[in-house]
């Protein structure tokens, strides 16, 4: 490719005009190469020769394209460019792209004439030149937050957080409003996902028992839209849904099982995965069961203030009427990529245990050590809450196993986080 000429341009031999893309922003510096420059502020190494550039970014999330003037008549450019997987995509030819550049930025060299462009691309191991783009909405939350953190070494990984940002290491963090959809549009357009996992949402069942409307446009409009973009881009996408659907009376429940929700939360779950799956039958519904685990910077699990309060010495009310089969965060990671990759349709993600709250609590201070935890058994009727709570809601996961889910038992699983967690 070569460009026409270009007047009034000139550079000194010892120059160079770097441009470097992250999260969309261009930012335009020119560095001399004796200039040591801080990773923070740019993620080159070093340069090995002036003809022969070479690029590292940290966290491999940077896509650094450096172009180099050399003094010869007529000039080369030589352009290199370092390509991860995870790199922003420029929206125009390459070539185009750079002829701007030069006229906008470099007007202050003399000639330059019939520019020849030569293009390496790098990407690393072969590892990264495979490595897909996920988009994972509601980073910040408990199950994003797991998801971004168990599988950024496989996956470039973008986040999606609204209203409680955070940082991941190794994740591109983005904060949208996932209800305003021509924003929504213009992020699938500029990312372009190989597939999606849906996590984002209002998770409260008081919270949209008390605002249904604004919990609505979350929950139930923002899915449907995120499942018709995938469904556009023909791509695997993944619906976190609840145990709660079910009215509890008839547990364990198969994934055939009609639903009947009991509160708005579960409802509008309902109303999502129907309108999901109608609007994109090759999407997947994951319908998981309480959770627990470690938890991100601004949302944890039930089981880290329960554990606080058993070693500060607080009474724990615990419901013993109410069922569930609890899952780690990281055996529901195991079971989410199950459903990404084999998956059409609903798939239940539960622990082995059908326990109560009561036992669940009672097993953790034993594995925790904490003999004088002051756990209460108590009902739910004991307690006024805004969202009526289903008695049984114990999933049966034949199907998830079938396929290769293997979530470890409660006590192992709680044996192993008390290994790693540290209540504050």
């Amino acid at each position: 490719h070569y460009f026409q000429k270009i007047d009034n341009m000139r550079m000194d031999l010892d120059k160079m005009a770097y441009l470097f893309f992250q999260g969309g922003d261009v930012e335009v510096q020119l560095i001399r190469p004796e200039i040591n420059i801080a990773p923070v502020q740019c993620p080159l190494m070093r340069l090995i020769r002036a003809e022969q550039m070479l690029f590292c970014s940290a966290e491999g999330h940077i896509m650094l394209l450096g172009i180099f003037f050399r003094n010869e008549m007529p000039p080369e450019i030589i352009v290199k460019i370092k390509v991860q997987q995870c790199a922003v995509h420029i929206k125009e030819d390459i070539f185009d792209f750079i002829k701007r550049y030069l006229v906008q930025h470099c007007n202050s060299l003399k000639r330059l004439v019939m520019m020849k462009i030569i293009v390496t691309f790098f990407s690393g191991s072969s590892a990264l030149r495979k490595m897909k783009r996920l988009l994972v909405t509601g980073s910040s939350g408990f199950l994003g937050w797991n998801i971004c953190n168990l599988v950024k070494k496989e996956w470039c990984i973008y986040g999606t957080v609204f209203s409680h940002p955070v940082a991941v290491d190794g994740v591109n963090i983005l904060r949208i409003d996932l209800t305003d959809f021509k924003e929504t549009k213009k992020m699938f357009s500029e990312i372009r996902p190989d597939a999606v996992i849906h996590t984002a949402a209002a998770a409260s069942p008081n919270y949209c028992q008390t605002y249904k409307e604004e919990s609505h446009r979350i929950n139930v409009d923002a899915s449907i839209h995120l499942a018709g973009l995938c469904a556009d881009l023909d791509i695997p996408f993944v619906f976190v849904s609840t145990d709660l659907v079910f009215n509890g009376l008839n547990a364990p429940y198969r994934e055939e099982d009609p639903v009947a929700p009991v509160n708005m939360y579960a409802e509008q779950k309902v109303l999502a995965e129907e309108g999901i799956l109608k609007r994109y039958p090759k999407a997947a519904v994951c319908r998981t069961a309480l959770m627990y685990g470690f938890g991100s910077p601004v949302s944890g699990s039930f089981l880290q203030p329960l554990l606080t309060a058993m070693r500060d010495g607080k009474d724990v009310r615990l419901f013993v009427d109410e069922f569930r089969n609890p899952l780690s965060a990281q055996a529901a990671v195991q079971g989410i990529f199950i459903a990404l990759k084999k998956v059409k349709g609903v798939l239940h993600l539960g622990g082995r245990e059908r326990v109560s709250r009561y036992d669940f609590g009672r097993l953790t201070a034993e594995i925790f050590g904490i003999p004088g935890a002051k756990l209460i058994p108590c009902l739910q009727k004991d307690l006024a809450m805004a969202a009526p709570r289903a008695p049984d809601v114990t999933l049966d996961c034949s199907k998830a196993y079938a396929l290769g889910f293997s979530p470890q038992t409660l006590r192992e699983e709680i044996t192993r986080l008390a290994s790693c967690i540290k209540v504050k």
